[in-house]
């Protein structure tokens, strides 16, 4: 089984300062001097290459020892999204992404895999995502250009995002709908459901950003006393505290609505409840939509925020838990 590794520009042993950190720097041939990302041993996989703003700068790839770079560009260019193979919607420029730059298309390697650049900001954030495989593993380095195979593979891959790349739910038999008054410091449930079924879709709008940050969803499944989803709406699809509209498979925002598109099946029942732990009351709409078919498994979706003050240096465990999971 692969390994997943993340590397970043967040050096924890020098402050939390998260910009500027990298591997070591090297002097080229040339005299200048490289900042090293990444340097991988062994067969592997690139899978995500993330930087923040637009700024420019050179940058090369080194694959399997080679004394050459397998891609030499520079850093505009490589998240230009124009820049065969990494064309969009699998690389995404500042304007798609947030005001990020992001490339999704994966770059196998058979030993050894080295990234550095020379950048023209003064604050280069980055982060790379990897899979690391046993050194026993056979994985094929791809040349450049694509052959007219894998042009044709990527072809299809950049199609089905294409396709698929905004928020799509699943279609469902059951829907549910209605408004909802929860009363100043206080909770009600606002949608119950008997037997088993497969939660496709929950959509709830606020007549008030703030409320979407203050007010609290909580997902009791198959009659269970502590609920498996415990988070402020807002946070629930990953906003914190500037509101920004997006769309991804999953999740979404318009405004003061948001849509979830998690799939969560229970066996026996399901109850859904909001809590405000204002002074005033609060009016939501909301929409759910089901589907009577209980998935496949019989494990729950889980989702809990929580957020305390951290003294510099303390390590906080974001998550603990045993058993079956993903």
């Amino acid at each position: 089984e692969p390994r997943g590794v993340m590397d970043s520009s967040l050096n924890q042993r020098h402050g939390i300062r998260d910009c500027n950190f990298f591997l070591r720097e090297e002097t080229a041939a040339d005299g200048r001097l490289w900042k090293v990302l990444v340097d991988y041993d062994g067969p592997g996989c690139l899978t995500r290459f993330w930087t923040a703003g637009d700024f420019d700068g050179e940058l090369e790839i080194f694959l399997d020892g080679g004394d050459e770079p397998w891609l030499r560009t520079t850093l505009r260019q490589f998240f230009s999204g124009d820049l065969e193979p990494f064309v969009k919607p699998l690389v995404m420029d500042c304007p798609d992404s947030s005001m990020g730059r992001v490339s999704y298309l994966p770059i196998p390697f058979g030993r050894s895999c080295k990234v550095r650049a020379i950048s023209d900001t003064g604050s280069f954030y980055w982060q790379i995502n990897a899979l690391r495989y046993d050194a026993a593993s056979r994985v094929t380095t791809p040349h450049l250009p694509l052959d007219e195979e894998a042009s044709q593979l990527l072809r299809r891959v950049c199609q089905g995002w294409q396709e698929q790349c905004g928020y799509a739910p699943a279609a469902g038999d059951g829907e549910a709908a209605g408004e909802i008054d929860v009363p100043a410091r206080d909770g009600i449930d606002f949608w119950t459901h008997d037997g088993g079924g497969t939660l496709l879709e929950l959509v709830i709008a606020a007549h008030e950003d703030a409320d979407l940050r203050r007010i609290v969803l909580q997902a009791y499944w198959d009659g269970e006393e502590e609920p498996s989803v415990s988070a402020p709406l807002a946070h629930l699809v990953c906003q914190g505290g500037r509101r920004r509209d997006f769309h991804s498979l999953v999740v979404r925002r318009e405004a003061d609505e948001i849509g979830v598109a998690w799939p969560m099946p229970f066996q026996r029942g399901a109850r859904l409840r909001l809590l405000n732990p204002s002074t005033h009351p609060v009016r939501f709409s909301w929409r759910v939509r089901t589907q009577a078919e209980v998935d496949v498994h019989d494990m729950h979706f889980h989702c809990r925020y929580e957020s305390r003050p951290l003294a510099y240096g303390v390590i906080y465990d974001l998550l603990r838990t045993e058993g079956r999971g993903r």
